[in-house]
Order: structure tokens, then C-alpha cells, then sequence
């Protein structure tokens, strides 16, 4: 899977409840695994990541593609907060 395919998957929900995995960048001998969860109030996927584990990622999971957990990260930090208050009070 590379990361055009992800950024499809991503806008269209096909990642919603699947697990990839991830080397950690500083310790090559862990990985975390990722989960991905659609978020209905902010119209997104959230990745949950795990602890560091040791030893080498399962056969079932995928490896997630590089950039895909900043991409995520960056468009969930992206989505403006909406503010309801206004100077009436709440809209």
C-alpha cells in the first residue's frame, strides 16, 4: 500500500477499525501497532498507537506507509475548532 492508495482509503473510510503497524524510528527491534477509529464529531480518523513492543510485527498486519500517521495527525490538528458562542450567546 503506498501513501496516494492510504490518502484515498482515508477520505473514503475503508480504514475505519483496521490495524497496521509501525518501526520505531529510534529502536528498530520495536514496533508499535495503530489503530485507526473514525471519530462522527469531527469527521475523521483518529490512529491510537500502542506502547512500544519488542520483537517483530505479526504476519497479519500491514505496515502502515511512511507519512501516513503524520498525515493523519496533521489533518485532525487542521480541522478548526467551531465556536458556538457569540456575543448573544450560544448559536
Amino acid at each position: 500500500m503506498n501513501l496516494n492508495t492510504f490518502n484515498n482509503d482515508v477520505r473514503s473510510n475503508r480504514l475505519n477499525g483496521k490495524t497496521f503497524y509501525s518501526i520505531c524510528p529510534d529502536d528498530s527491534k520495536k514496533y508499535k501497532t495503530v489503530f485507526i477509529k473514525y471519530n462522527p464529531f469531527s469527521n475523521s480518523l483518529i490512529p491510537h498507537l500502542s506502547n512500544p513492543i519488542e520483537g517483530t510485527p505479526p504476519e497479519h498486519l500491514s505496515p502502515l506507509p511512511a507519512g501516513a500517521l503524520s498525515y493523519m495527525m496533521r489533518i485532525n490538528m487542521a480541522e478548526p475548532v467551531r465556536d458556538n458562542i457569540s456575543d448573544e450567546g450560544i448559536i
